[in-house]
Order: structure tokens, then C-alpha cells, then sequence
């Protein structure tokens, strides 16, 4: 009677090997991908934000028109109050305007810078921002260099709000900073 032999079959150590080289540079790639992922959220729920915020402080202009004008009703010139205004905290001027102690468009325009700086500190890591008139809106690279290069009655206002990506990388030297502009228009 014959017997036949039976190869029997498997892998060895080299292929082994190789595919588990194969899988692991997959899981490299894939999860590179997914730390793209999280940070390009990040700053896209960071621009969200900064969008509600720039909304924010135009609703909060058109409320105060005559703070932005250069002139009152009797034509007496005066400060436009808005423009590069970085109030930290208002004059006692609380409650809705323009009764009691929010009596002026310029408590007004304090009270409402005052909030709004607030509320991008809280809400943006290293947030700022500023009202200007630019007729470049889309420029500035900080806070400390706006890039607000207009102040006539034919500029429109800009609102500007600047903040970095993370945190921690505002105390670096060179943190990626954001920027994002609002165009208001002439008043």
C-alpha cells in the first residue's frame, strides 16, 4: 500500500511578520486621519462660535447706530465709541440702555463692548476682539496688530475677533492664530 504525504500548509514567521507591518501602518495612517479630524472640528466649532459672537456685537450696533456716527443730530462732532475700543469692564452702566444708568450711547457702547470682550475671553481660548473701521477687512494677523487702516466716514466698520487654535499654544512663540471678520458697512 502506498501512503501519501501530506504537505501541510501554513504561514511562517516572515509572512507574519510582513502583515502585521501591512496592518500597522495602516492603523498609523487611520489614525493620523482621525487626529485631522479632531482638530479641523475644533476649529471649525471655534469659527462657529466666533461667528455668533461677531453676529452678536452687529446686533448690538444696530442698536446703537448713533454710537458709531461721527457727528450727533445738531451736527456738534463727537467720538465715534465703538471704534478700537478694548473696555474691560463698563462705567456702572448696567441694565437695558438707554434709560437709567445707561443714559448715553457711549455707556452703551461701553456696557456692550465690555460684555462682548467678555464673552470671547470665555468662550475662545486667548480670544479678542475689536470694532474698526478698515477697507481692508480681511487682514490683521493678531489682536495687538489689527491691520485697521481707515477712519473716514466712506470706510466700512469690521468686526474682528482674534484667538488661537489651543490654549496651550498662546503661551509658544508662534501659536497658529485665527481670525475671522464680520463686514458691517458704512454708517
Amino acid at each position: 500500500m502506498k501512503t501519501i504525504k501530506k504537505s501541510v500548509g501554513g504561514f511562517t514567521l516572515l509572512e507574519v511578520l510582513v502583515a502585521i507591518l501591512v496592518l500597522s501602518f495602516g492603523l498609523l495612517g487611520i489614525s493620523g486621519l482621525l487626529l485631522a479630524t479632531v482638530q479641523n472640528n475644533t476649529i471649525a466649532a471655534q469659527r462657529t462660535t466666533a461667528t455668533f459672537l461677531a453676529q452678536d456685537m452687529a446686533d448690538r450696533i444696530r442698536g446703537n447706530v448713533n454710537a458709531t456716527k461721527q457727528s450727533n443730530a445738531g451736527g456738534t462732532a463727537t467720538q465715534t465709541v465703538y471704534y478700537l475700543s478694548t473696555v474691560g469692564s463698563p462705567r456702572g452702566c448696567y441694565g437695558p440702555g438707554p434709560t437709567g444708568n445707561c443714559a448715553t450711547r457711549q455707556d452703551v457702547a461701553e456696557r456692550d463692548m465690555a460684555e462682548w470682550v467678555a464673552q470671547i475671553r470665555n468662550s475662545l481660548p486667548a480670544g479678542e476682539g475689536i470694532v474698526c473701521k478698515d477697507a481692508t477687512p480681511d487682514d490683521g494677523f493678531s489682536f495687538a496688530f489689527p491691520n485697521c487702516d481707515a477712519n473716514d466716514s466712506q470706510s466700512p466698520w469690521v468686526i474682528k475677533i482674534f484667538w488661537v487654535v489651543r490654549a496651550e499654544d498662546s503661551s509658544q512663540g508662534s501659536p497658529k492664530v485665527q481670525r475671522f471678520s464680520l463686514l458691517l458697512g458704512a454708517t
